[in-house]
């Protein structure tokens, strides 16, 4: 099955900006050199910039134009905190292997400032 044209263009840039042709803190090209290189509409342009914007790779500065994150450059982890479902969820895409490991655990004792954020009652041991 094709690819839609937004996801072509935003894979595209992606490379681009992974690959290092857009630095960080650089301006991509303008929507309307963007629409003659890809040959497309000025909503297709803009899809494919808001995926990057969602992932974290780029923002939108209005009357500016759009430029790409200082953290999105590199292939290291990037936490993107927009959609965020839990550490496991975003390194699963990552292929990262990770663990978890219990540092501390002890009971404590609900006070009056927990048991208002938590709902517990006051004088009970969780």
């Amino acid at each position: 099955m094709a690819k839609n044209k937004f996801s072509e263009i935003y894979e595209v840039l992606k490379e681009e900006i992974l690959d290092g042709k857009y630095t960080s803190n650089m301006m991509l090209p303008t929507e309307l050199q963007l629409i003659e290189r890809f040959s497309c509409s000025r909503n297709t342009v803009r899809r494919a910039i808001s995926q990057l914007n969602t992932e974290g790779y780029v923002q939108s500065i209005k009357g500016k134009g759009v430029v790409v994150l200082e953290n999105s450059c590199s292939n290291d982890f990037f936490l993107n905190m927009h959609n965020f479902k839990g550490v496991e969820s975003i390194v699963e895409d990552k292929k990262v292997n990770t663990a978890t490991s219990v540092l501390h655990f002890s009971k404590i004792l609900i006070d009056n400032k927990l048991s208002k954020k938590t709902g517990f009652k006051v004088g009970s041991e969780v």
